[in-house]
């Protein structure tokens, strides 16, 4: 299993709190799936857990979709899929949209209290992102076809003190946080991170600035200490 593979696990592990942050969470598994628009709401993944997990926030959400198994067992791939009409009217009213958007955007009143953009983010990560072992170095990464999508997740990111950059790469949209050389950071828990609060609990901004693992694990609530190398706080 890749490293990206156990962050995700623990994401998957930890779920999202109230009803508010299942909202948030359909929402970003919406904005980052295959398609989100008239037809419905489409997200393919290689990890069935994945797939269980969408389904479940839409549920939590009031929005009943369903998962299909496709390709051979050398290349499963996991669809959920929110298609029925009546069902597609409901969550794009519950997300604020019309489905016939030329370009999507992030409607930040899906985000009510101040964990929702934590069960965003983490929902973004499950659908398109990757993250390197920060014992090699520290790379986390965001894909998306969507431009302006990049670009409000990069101005979300932004105004909670993070300081992303994006690129374009083999056709796709990249939002990424990069490092050099790994820091050392000390264990911290969950409870010290808050959206409307300091994001960076007792760590100092430009270590959090550097530290793109350690970017994911607050901005999603996941904090197994296997993934710290220890040291000091800043």
């Amino acid at each position: 299993m890749s490293f990206s593979q156990d962050v995700k696990k623990e994401i998957i592990a930890r779920e999202a709190g109230g009803s508010c942050c299942a909202v948030a969470a359909a929402y970003g598994f919406a904005c980052f799936g295959k398609y989100f628009d008239t037809r419905g709401v489409v997200l393919h993944t290689e990890q069935i857990a994945v797939a269980q997990y969408a389904k479940k926030m839409f549920a939590r959400a009031g929005v009943a979709g369903k998962i299909y198994v496709k390709g051979s067992e050398e290349s499963r791939v996991y669809e959920f899929a929110v298609k029925e009409p009546g069902e597609v009217r409901r969550m794009l009213a519950l997300f604020g949209h019309t489905g016939e958007e030329p370009s999507l955007r992030i409607n930040s009143r899906n985000f009510t209290c101040e964990h929702c953009v934590s069960a965003f983010v983490a929902a973004a990560f499950l659908c398109c992102g990757t993250i390197t072992n920060p014992q090699r170095e520290y790379n986390l990464e965001f894909l998306s076809v969507r431009y302006n999508l990049i670009l409000d997740f990069e101005a979300l990111l932004m105004g909670h003190g993070f300081a992303p950059k994006h690129t374009r790469r083999k056709g796709s949209n990249v939002l990424y946080l990069k490092a050099s050389a790994p820091a050392r950071l000390a264990p911290v828990a969950p409870s010290t991170f808050s959206m409307r609060r300091s994001p960076y609990g007792s760590f100092s901004k430009a270590t959090l600035a550097t530290s793109p693992y350690f970017t994911v694990i607050c901005l999603t609530g996941s904090s197994s200490n296997k993934w710290y190398s220890g040291g000091t706080r800043s």
